[in-house]
């Protein structure tokens, strides 16, 4: 099984925030935590654009890419999970050692692209 995106779809995966701080205050990992805010996500898969206008004006492509890291509401798209670890099929992909736990957001719900400086 391989994950293709549609339209402006943009399939991504949270990068698992740091457990670990330097000073301040400690809080237990059992608190629950309100999940608002802003995190960083690698783009999984894109969707190739869509047309505005209902499918009758001209069309938009997306502009993000495939292994770029974006910010993006932690409430933004839905989740979505797929062991993708079990299919044979799946050892050749890029993302086949991922947990199964991706989230399909629009491309309009992508806050920024974190470009790095060399």
């Amino acid at each position: 099984m391989k994950i293709r995106a549609t339209q402006d779809n943009v399939i991504i995966r949270f990068i698992p925030e740091a457990s670990e701080t330097k000073g301040g205050l400690f809080l237990p990992q059992n608190r629950k935590r309100d999940k608002r805010g802003v995190r960083q996500a690698e783009v999984i898969a894109v969707g190739p654009g869509y047309y505005r206008d209902s499918g009758h004006g001209r069309f938009i492509p997306t502009t993000v890419k495939v292994g770029e890291i974006v910010l993006v509401d932690e409430l933004a798209g839905q989740d979505y999970s797929l062991d993708i670890n079990v299919p044979r099929q799946n050892k050749h992909a890029d993302w086949a050692d991922a947990s199964g736990d991706f989230r399909i957001v629009r491309e309009e719900e992508i806050h920024a692209v974190i470009e790095t400086v060399e």
